[in-house]
C-alpha cells in the first residue's frame, strides 16, 4: 500500500531551492515563485494562489517617503553575487529591471544598500524581508524603514507539486 503522507519542510527555502526538492522528491508541495520554463524542465505543476505587490524601502529621511508610492523606474533593485541563496529574487529582479528601467546595485553580502530598494512583504524567501542593519543612508534606529508601494510589479506565489503525482491526498491539497 503506497504511503499517502505528504512531507512538509518547516524551514524557509528559496523559492528554487523548494522547486528542486520537490521535483526530486524530498517535498510533495511548496509554496514558491518560479518561471514558467523550470515548471517544464522540473516536471512541475503550478497552482496559484495570490499576486504580491513589492514596495521600495528607504530610509525615513528619504523624499520618497511623502509619496503614496514610488514609480518603478525609481527603484534600486538589489541583486546578490550569491546565487545559491538568492537565484530566484535575482532572476526575478533583472527581468523587473529590465522591463522598468530600474537601476540594479549587485551586492555581495546578502544585506540592504543603497537609497531605495525593492523588497516582497511576504513569506522570507525573498531578500530584503528582514533587516539586520539600516538601509544605506538611514541611522542605526531605522532598523524597520518605511515601504511605499511600487504600483507595477507582482510577485506570484505558486504551489508546486510534481506534474506525475497524482496521490489523492496531493491533489486536495491543491484543490484546497
Amino acid at each position: 500500500m503506497p504511503d499517502l503522507r505528504v512531507r512538509v519542510d518547516e524551514w524557509v527555502l528559496p523559492s528554487h531551492t523548494q522547486a528542486a526538492r520537490v521535483a526530486e522528491g524530498s517535498l510533495d508541495l511548496a509554496i514558491a515563485w518560479i518561471k514558467g520554463a523550470e515548471l517544464e524542465r522540473h516536471n512541475l505543476a503550478a497552482h496559484l494562489l495570490w499576486y504580491e505587490r513589492l514596495e521600495a524601502v528607504m530610509p525615513r529621511s528619504h523624499p520618497a517617503t511623502r509619496q503614496t508610492s514610488v514609480p518603478a523606474a525609481d527603484v534600486t533593485v538589489l541583486i546578490d553575487v550569491d546565487e545559491a541563496s538568492w537565484m530566484s529574487w535575482n532572476h526575478y529582479a533583472s527581468a523587473f529591471a529590465a522591463a522598468t528601467e530600474a537601476s540594479v546595485v549587485h551586492i555581495d553580502d546578502g544585506g540592504i544598500a543603497g537609497a531605495c530598494v525593492l523588497r516582497p512583504r511576504g513569506p522570507p524567501a525573498s531578500p530584503g524581508t528582514r533587516f539586520t542593519q539600516a538601509p544605506h543612508g538611514a541611522d542605526a534606529s531605522d532598523v524597520d524603514p518605511p515601504a511605499r508601494p511600487v504600483p507595477v510589479p507582482i510577485w506570484a506565489w505558486v504551489l508546486l507539486h510534481r506534474a506525475d503525482d497524482k496521490r489523492p491526498l496531493v491533489a486536495r491539497a491543491t484543490r484546497a
